[in-house]
């Protein structure tokens, strides 16, 4: 849920998000011509993601010069929350074409503006588990990238003072490493050892919290169970193993910025070498690239105990483009979605430009940065969770409930009082709901 120190990965509907935000709102379209006297068709692609803005104006230019068709990209991202932005741009008079969900739960919102994508040519490329966005059996949801998350280490950091990244796989490992840091943060200039925020909502309340939803057997019908208020968090064993690696994020973080430190400050601690570790996901990397990073870096979990899970980091589909049925560009804005996904110029637009690691197994181009190469590390070792906050964050579940709890955590460091607030917030979910 990121461009110009900007953020991921992940957010639709009404979540700020993902993926992946930061930065500010980038309004201005792609640039075009057609030939004089002659009207272009234009099509309008409201974009989730800042931190791709520039590369897809990029792209939507040689496709305008290709099929003479323009696009127009409007970005939201940072301070711009998507979902109420997108109503905004829905009420217009001029809806966007393609517009981005999240996941299936923003259907709830949008299931009747979508057009039918089945029978799409890039669908015959993408893995049918990776073709998440359904409805009423029809996909309905190009999915935009592959991404995942959990800590990014600066190597450079961890060599000084002997870790081995791919030692750390449980949460012992974890705290040995963050107190081994810790104990020479001064010699190595360091302000913290992890880049942790709360002021982004979005990276506690859906990418950290999704940690104790999907480090777990049955990981889909647990999140069911806890959004239908039918767990009891305060007796879950592995809700108590969340509250100690979020305890470990909190107590080893900057704790004066916590609260005040937005994702571009998040990113460039990290980036300028302020701390050996960074809370986000392989989005980052363009924002990286502008602070002409150059140390090595990698993905370590966020190692909850000492289970199998605890190795694994979330990967999924973080958004998805839709094309709106009720524009009158239908068969214009699927044009575009195949020239992503079928032509050379999309596959160097989405490696080389947007540095995605890409849902289609039609491009033979290799990813360079080394965020995304970690990403397909830990997919091939089927290393991998599932990303479960899509299920709820339309409703702003995560943001606007679960992160102001763990605000409030690291404030008092309360255990007890931490896991009942989540317990009572998931039962009052469900209740808004009508679940239980």
């Amino acid at each position: 849920m990121r461009k110009a120190l900007v953020s991921m990965v992940a957010g639709l509907m009404a979540l700020s998000v993902l993926a992946g935000c930061g930065g500010k709102a980038a309004q201005d379209g792609g640039q075009g011509g057609g030939d004089a006297g002659q009207e272009t068709k234009e099509i309008v692609l409201f974009n989730l993601k800042v931190e791709i803005d520039q590369a897809l104006k990029n792209l939507a230019a040689d496709f305008e010069k290709e099929k003479g068709i323009r696009v127009q990209v409007k970005s939201c991202g940072g301070g711009c929350d998507y979902g109420a932005q997108l109503r905004a741009e829905m009420q217009t008079g001029r809806e966007p074409d393609i517009f981005v969900m999240e996941g299936p739960s923003a259907l709830e919102i949008w299931g009747h503006k979508v057009a039918d994508l089945s029978n799409e040519p890039w669908v015959a490329h993408v893995n049918p588990n990776l073709l998440g966005l359904k409805q009423d059996g029809k996909i309905v949801g190009f999915p935009v990238a592959i991404e995942g998350y959990g800590l990014i280490y600066n190597k450079s950091i961890l060599d000084k003072v002997g870790i081995d990244p791919d030692s750390i796989r449980t949460y012992a490992d974890l705290e040995a490493a963050f107190k081994a840091i810790d104990a020479r943060k001064d010699e190595l200039g360091l302000d913290a050892v992890v880049s942790y925020t709360l002021k982004e909502t979005w990276v506690s309340g859906n990418h950290t919290f999704n940690i104790y939803l999907a480090a777990r057997d049955n990981p889909d019908q647990f999140t069911d169970d806890f959004l239908a208020g039918k767990v009891d968090v305060t007796k879950d064993p592995i809700a108590r193993d969340y509250a100690r690696l979020v305890k470990l994020l909190i107590d080893y973080s900057d704790k004066d910025m916590l609260e005040s430190l937005d994702y571009n400050a998040q990113v460039a601690a990290f980036g300028t070498g302020k701390t050996a570790f960074l809370h986000q996901g392989n989005w980052v990397y363009p924002n990286l690239k502008d602070l002409n990073v150059t140390f090595d870096m990698g993905i370590v979990p966020l190692a909850l105990n000492d289970s199998q899970y605890a190795s694994y980091i979330p990967v999924g589909v973080p958004s998805y483009y839709v094309v709106n049925k009720d524009s009158k560009y239908v068969n214009e804005a699927k044009e575009f979605l195949n020239y992503i996904a079928m032509t050379e110029r999309g596959h160097r637009y989405m490696i080389e430009e947007a540095f995605m690691v890409p849902a289609f197994k039609n491009v033979k181009l290799e990813p360079k940065d080394p965020l995304a190469k970690a990403i397909m590390k830990y997919n091939a070792e089927g290393r991998t969770l599932t990303w479960q906050f899509g299920k709820y964050s339309a409703d702003n579940f995560g943001m606007q409930v679960i992160a102001p709890i763990t605000a409030q955590f690291a404030k008092d460091g309360d255990v007890e009082k931490f896991l009942a607030a989540i317990d009572r917030a998931a039962k009052e979910y469900a209740a808004s709901k009508g679940r239980n």
